[in-house]
């Protein structure tokens, strides 16, 4: 890494960040690690290296699915086995809820969100070792490890105050001596449903059996592939980086185009095996996940008005899902696209220019394409 931070031409801070880093270990040395934390925190999480641990709970916990292998993307090593819920546990689980939920809506607000507050402490108690664990399982940094267990404790922290914010209207009636209240009452039972698109393990209906299969309904959607599948072919950029090292970013769009190129010459099966310690899944059913991928459909990773139209698409989704509170407007999508433009038709035409002029407007093609970002100015207006 040091030789790293003096060849490739990058800015002081981020030659002292490599040049600090503990990067130089071998692959003993991370397993080593790796080991030393699961033992550190699994005995205070809970949690068992060898034994399998159970993944569903309802008030007791269960399971009784198949067994899934979970291991660490830092350097693919098992972290544990937990069993998996069955449509059968499914059901007692959301039974129990239904049952629990009779007396809990008989709490007063403020006691519901008294035991709101000590999930909160509970969670302050483990912050560090949940923090680990988090970062174990996604290969996130540990600060932001951390910083996934502390947006939990906010919530709850906001969750106890609002418990006492619960105020309702007195409204004025057309009847002597008489008022209409406004009462608040707990929602329920509430189904959270994976909009991933594809069928996890204990999965048995119409897809087939097991994980890894499409649902039909995911191409009913007007922007499948494109729009479903935006988190794969997402481009972010750091303004920073963009701004400061262009040259950098012109070299890392390059290698990326290079890697796109080479994968999608290779039979789906085996880019599933490149990933089979991370996704788990066999090779026949990743290969279904490569083949609906829009990069490996395209062979290339240039964004076009056809990406940029469905992330503004999505962006109305989520407004609809309320995870945000408006969509973005063209004008903001294309800003963001333009900033490394340049960068990515420099890297476009140093790459060989694949695919042609044509290509990024092939009628025939089976996913949302049209003018590449560096044309932008062709792009029709949307809204």
């Amino acid at each position: 890494m040091q030789r790293l931070a003096e060849s490739v031409p990058l800015d002081a801070e981020a030659r002292n960040l490599i040049a600090s880093a503990e990067l130089a270990l071998t692959q003993e040395e991370y397993v080593n690690r790796v080991a030393a934390v699961v033992r550190e925190i699994f005995p205070k999480l809970g949690l068992s290296a060898t034994a399998v641990n159970p993944g569903a709970f309802w008030g007791k916990w269960g399971g009784r699915g198949a067994v899934l292998t979970k291991r660490t993307p830092i350097d693919g090593s098992t972290l544990g086995r937990v069993r998996l819920a069955t449509a059968a546990d499914y059901e007692e689980a959301v039974n129990a809820t239904l049952v629990a939920f009779r007396k809990w809506r008989d709490l007063p607000a403020p006691v519901r969100g008294d035991v709101v507050r000590r999930y909160g402490n509970a969670l302050r108690g483990l912050k560090r070792e949940l923090g680990l664990l988090v970062s174990l399982e996604a290969g996130k940094i540990i600060a932001e490890g951390e910083g996934e267990v502390q947006e939990m404790i906010d919530i709850c922290d906001y969750a106890t105050g609002l418990s006492r914010q619960l105020h309702g209207l007195v409204i004025a009636s057309e009847r002597p001596g008489h008022r209409m209240l406004e009462q608040w009452h707990p929602l329920g039972t509430v189904g959270i449903i994976n909009s991933f698109g594809y069928t996890e393990g204990h999965y048995k209906g119409p897809a087939g059996d097991g994980a890894g299969h499409l649902l039909p309904s995911v191409k009913k959607s007007a922007f499948y592939p494109d729009g479903f599948y935006l988190h794969r072919s997402f481009w972010i950029g750091s303004r920073k980086i963009i701004e400061s090292d262009p040259a950098l970013v012109t070299a890392f769009v390059m290698a990326q185009q290079d890697a796109v190129a080479k994968l999608s010459k290779m039979e789906p099966g085996k880019v599933s095996e490149l990933a089979v310690k991370y996704w788990e899944l066999p090779p026949e059913l990743g290969a279904k996940v490569v083949e609906d991928d829009v990069l490996f459909k395209r062979g290339w990773c240039w964004p076009t008005e056809g990406d940029a139209a469905a992330l503004l698409e999505t962006s109305k989704s989520m407004v609809d899902g309320k995870l945000i509170t408006k969509p973005l407007t063209w004008d903001q999508v294309k800003a963001a696209f333009a900033l490394a433009a340049p960068l990515d038709k420099a890297a476009y035409e140093k790459s060989g220019r694949v695919p042609d002029a044509a290509g990024f407007k092939d009628k025939e093609a089976k996913d949302l394409r049209g003018a590449p970002v560096w044309d932008a100015q062709a792009w029709a207006a949307r809204t």
